[in-house]
């Protein structure tokens, strides 16, 4: 399938379309990961959900890709951690403007999101009705726990760090507190369980104790990483396709 591939700015957000060549069977947002952009990382799986017959939509997230901006041209990873969980939000904020006022023909969307991209996506689902399948991959829906390894995994004395303000900002969108809000059609998790940057065990007791609301998940001895054999599952599970073990 031959496919069109488009570049553009909407209202200050970076993105780039993957068309096919015959009417779509969806819409499907891709969201990268931290301090990635619209294309490095995503760009093959993009391009074969493409091939699956998806409009597929990848944008750089806030302060990223061809709208990067302080802290994360020249600071360090203290300032930049800082501004991580402002990222999250305002990149699901985009996403659904984009999708409300562009990709509006569509009904509804599939949303994968890769580590923050993952992030991204739980967050979503809190903010609409209208994601059919929902698949984050190597991420996490405790944004409180991911936050404090992440600060002491980079040497961050975590007593300074997280304020008051902080923590009240990070509870207010946690999308593990608010399991209840939380509407997609389908979710399916990819999980390492040897990552080093996002630790699975967090992922691992959602799906223990909360089975009914997952449709599928997949666990594999890797790192923080999206290896050749999860890109082939994630295809295949889009595609809806058997995925053997």
């Amino acid at each position: 399938m031959t496919l069109t591939v488009k570049q553009h700015t909407v209202e200050g957000i970076p993105l780039i379309e993957y068309i096919p060549d015959e009417t779509p069977k969806g819409l499907t947002f891709i969201q990268h990961g931290y301090e990635s952009n619209k294309i490095w990382g995503t760009e093959y799986l993009a391009m074969n959900i493409a091939r699956l017959g998806y409009h597929v939509v990848s944008i750089d997230a806030y302060k990223h890709g061809d709208r990067k901006e302080e802290p994360f041209v020249s600071q360090s990873g203290y300032y930049r951690l800082k501004e991580a969980f402002y990222v999250i939000e305002r990149t699901a904020d985009d996403i659904l403007y984009l999708f409300n006022n562009v990709f509006n023909a569509y009904q509804t969307f599939d949303m994968l999101g890769i580590s923050l991209g993952g992030m991204v996506a739980y967050l979503l689902a809190t903010k609409t009705d209208k994601i059919n399948r929902l698949l984050p991959i190597i991420s996490t829906p405790d944004f409180h726990k991911q936050a404090y390894y992440a600060i002491s995994s980079a040497g961050i004395d975590t007593a300074k760090f997280f304020t008051q303000e902080k923590l009240d900002y990070i509870e207010s969108i946690d999308p593990i507190l608010k399991r209840d809000q939380w509407q997609y059609n389908k979710l399916a998790l990819f999980v390492s369980e040897n990552d080093d940057e996002v630790p699975p065990r967090p992922s691992l007791k959602f799906i223990k104790h909360h089975k009914d609301m997952i449709d599928a998940f997949f666990l594999y001895d890797c790192k923080h990483n999206v290896p050749k054999r999860m890109q082939q599952d994630i295809l295949s599970y889009l595609a809806g396709r058997e995925i053997y073990l």
